[in-house]
């Protein structure tokens, strides 16, 4: 169970967090029986107060199919097991955790057995299908989807004991959406420790000896506004980087889970390809970069992969859309731009001037590592747990 990408560096986040205060049973959806060797890594990772099961999902029938009619694509489909599952183990007063809209359909079994129930949203995805619609007219036809989801989002808010989200933005967009729901924020983190520079950050942010320049890009491109970001770096920002870096090898160095590495190359000739599984991997490629870079157009969804770039000791330049829902300072802690002139001003300055380089990384890194580290999610989740009136007990 590698814990990479922005989902399951999130629901780990969760898991340390929780299993410090209370035994965890984990019932993720998986068509193939691998639970002892998740089983063994979770105990590599959080230890013994966790366990879990895999649950496939039910062939569809009339009565799954007639309730997806309601429900979103990515929310489709049901696990008898799970609740098979939640009946046998759940006692009055449990908590039951619902990571995303894909799970919220059990809100009903948990709320029966006199469980609570917590609805982590993460973002509002109703609101940001809303957005991709009416930001790219290629996709009006999400704004459908989006008008779904948020009759489906909603009904779900209202039937959670609190809907839990990962920015005080994404709480506001939340209250707008469903006015009547218990909003709590537990903020993004990251095991910053995992990710620290091993040497000065004026050591590590020095180009290589080859005076080469590597940038860096970080996401899932499956998600169209990642893949957006990718064509718009290659019309717009490759040629004002070689123009402005004439004699300086430049390389796009793009990290990804996907398996279309082959796609990918054809359609992107001039970038590198990183597949990566564990977070090592990653780690070890950021700390030779240059900067990394999130030109996100239109969308959200790289605040997890722009803290960890951070959290490894090199600069970040992106756009607003890029940093949504990040308390940071620009040109303090983080670089943001939104047309390509300005971006690549941004990105000579870092690659050119070593002292601001210098300083914005530090900046950058004692940012994360003050507020967005495990540990300062602790007193956020402590408070989840008192409004519910939830003792902690751990083994």
């Amino acid at each position: 169970m590698p814990i990479v990408g922005a989902r399951r560096i999130r629901d780990a986040q969760v898991l340390s967090l929780l299993s410090k205060r209370m035994p965890v049973e984990v019932l993720y959806i998986s068509e193939q029986n691998e639970t002892p060797t998740v089983q063994q890594a979770v105990l590599e990772r959080f230890g013994t107060n966790i366990s879990v099961s895999a649950h496939p999902l039910d062939s569809p029938n009339l009565a799954t199919r007639a309730l997806d009619l309601v429900r979103p694509h990515f929310a489709q489909g049901y696990s008898k097991s799970i609740e098979s599952m939640l009946r046998a183990m759940a006692k009055p007063g449990d908590i039951v955790w619902l990571s995303r809209l894909r799970m919220a359909k059990y809100i009903g079994v948990a709320r029966k057995l006199g469980c609570h129930t917590i609805l982590d949203e993460h973002q509002i995805e109703s609101d940001l299908l809303f957005d991709n619609a009416f930001t790219q007219l290629q996709y009006w036809h999400q704004g459908l989807t989006a008008a779904q989801c948020a009759l489906y989002e909603k009904k779900l808010s209202y039937a959670a004991d609190l809907v839990v989200t990962a920015s005080p933005i994404d709480a506001f967009r939340m209250q707008k959406l469903a006015p009547q729901s218990k909003t709590q924020v537990l903020p993004h983190g990251l095991d910053t420790k995992l990710y620290a520079p091993t040497e000065s950050i004026g050591e590590s942010c020095r180009l290589n000896q080859h005076g080469e320049i590597r940038i860096a890009f970080i996401g899932d491109l499956d998600y169209r506004p990642n893949f957006n970001a990718l064509e718009w770096i290659q019309s717009e920002l490759l040629p004002r980087f070689r123009a402005a870096f004439k004699n300086r090898k430049i390389r796009i160095q793009v990290h990804s889970q996907t398996q279309n590495a082959d796609r990918l190359a054809a359609l992107f000739p001039e970038f590198e390809f990183h597949s990566y599984r564990k977070t090592e991997d990653l780690i070890e490629h950021l700390r030779s970069s240059t900067a990394a870079i999130f030109p996100l157009r239109y969308g959200r969804g790289n605040r997890i992969h722009i803290l960890e770039a951070l959290a490894s000791g090199i600069p970040v330049i992106t756009t607003g859309r890029g940093a949504d829902g990040l308390v940071l300072r620009p040109l303090d802690d983080i670089c943001i731009a939104e047309d390509a002139d300005d971006f690549t001003s941004l990105v000579m300055r870092v690659c050119r001037d070593e002292a601001f380089r210098v300083q914005v990384s530090e900046r950058g890194l004692k940012a994360v590592q003050l507020k967005y580290d495990w540990v300062h999610a602790e007193a956020a989740l402590d408070a989840i747990l008192d409004k519910l009136g939830v003792e902690r007990k751990t083994g």
